[in-house]
């Protein structure tokens, strides 16, 4: 009976390795693909269409109303059609956004739509994807498991914002990256069928939603998503207008995200062995202090310095947050509940920044924010 039971646990571990390497290539291939064109996004609206920075944000709270109130779709179809299907379903839905997103040039009114599919499409991946990772991660080992699916992430698209930079700079093509992003998006998909599928048995309540977090972790949060549209949309516009070229600002996030793959690794195995308050606190600490800083910055060695230090601080950071998330939504009897309820605390964070945004249309005002967000989130 022992030896059997070694045996199992053994094959149990090997099978759970197995889906975490599925994982690791599938985000792998998804992150390259998205590192192509993703940072270029907000700057497509703002350069290529003419949007103002107000509309640039709008366009983005309609994103993540959408993402919220699909969210509980989305959970339907896990319990229907299991968590990899569910992730399968929302590349056409993230396909059809790039092609309305390329549509917006001749077709203006088609602006809310494109939003709302964006936001659709985001929903039905997100909560898949992160029901699928608990399920075949380890608990003891679960940092140094998102410190590896951070930086197989990072590593996949270090070149991305590169190659992207230089098809915009010297091709001139959206449509290449629109074309090339959307075949690498269904390639993604493969890897994850090479085993079984998640997540049908998961079940949820709507109204056990809003009791899933604890008040100060629905704090936290949103101070986290407040803190990550800042970084990924009002940020990039901001220094394209110092750096004035897609090539260069390409180049400086292909650097970073090299230094930041290889700390995430460090750092998710320090997680492990000392625990993961410490690194959060760190790095939060360093991100606020360098927000505030960017508020003076007018030369391009600002943008570059105040990118490294903020973005290794808040990589290093974000690895430990985000495996003390997987560890509080796997002991959570309902995952799905709790996910659910983790996306509606970030949507929250996300919307706070963009209304801010929109009222004042102050790059400052965003970076004061995401300088706070860097501490309040530590209350977690």
């Amino acid at each position: 009976m022992h030896h059997f039971h070694w045996g199992h646990t053994k094959l149990w571990h090997v099978a759970k390795k197995k889906e975490l390497n599925e994982i690791y290539v599938s985000m792998g291939i998804r992150s390259f693909a998205l590192a192509i064109i993703g940072i270029f996004i907000p700057l497509y609206l703002f350069k290529e269409l003419n949007f103002t920075l107000q509309q640039v944000m709008y366009f983005y709270l309609i994103t993540l109303i959408l993402f919220a109130l699909f969210s509980i779709p989305a959970a339907s179809l896990i319990k229907k059609i299991g968590a990899k299907h569910t992730i399968l379903a929302s590349i056409p839905i993230l396909i059809l956004f790039f092609i309305l997103l390329y549509s917006l040039q001749s077709m203006p009114s088609i602006y809310l739509l494109t939003a709302a599919v964006g936001g659709i499409a985001d929903a039905f991946f997100w909560i898949a994807f992160h029901l699928n990772f608990i399920k075949s991660s380890d608990h003891k080992k679960r940092g140094k498991e998102v410190g590896i699916f951070f930086a197989v992430s990072m590593i996949a698209g270090i070149l991305g914002p590169l190659i992207g930079g230089s098809i915009l700079s010297f091709l001139d093509g959206f449509t290449v990256l629109f074309i090339a992003v959307s075949i690498l998006l269904i390639l993604s998909t493969v890897p994850l069928f090479m085993s079984q599928d998640k997540g049908k048995k998961s079940n949820f309540k709507i109204k056990n939603i809003f009791k899933a977090l604890k008040p100060k972790e629905f704090i936290s949060l949103t101070a986290l998503g407040l803190r990550s549209y800042a970084a990924g949309i009002l940020w990039p516009i901001f220094i394209f207008v110092i750096l004035k070229t897609y090539f260069n600002l390409g180049s400086l996030t292909s650097v970073i995200g090299l230094f930041a793959a290889i700390l995430v690794i460090y750092s998710g195995k320090l997680s492990d062995k000392y625990g993961k308050k410490p690194l959060i606190l760190t790095g939060s600490y360093i991100s606020g202090i360098v927000w505030f800083f960017r508020i003076f910055i007018k030369t391009v060695s600002h943008v570059f310095w105040t990118a490294i230090i903020g973005d290794l601080s808040f990589s290093a950071n974000d690895v430990a947050l985000s495996a003390e998330i997987y560890d509080r939504a796997a002991k959570n009897k309902n995952k799905l509940e709790f996910l659910i309820a983790r996306e509606w605390a970030l949507c929250t964070g996300r919307a706070i920044l963009a209304i801010s945004i929109i009222l004042t249309s102050k790059y400052a005002v965003g970076f004061v924010l995401a300088g706070i967000s860097s501490f309040v989130w530590t209350i977690i």
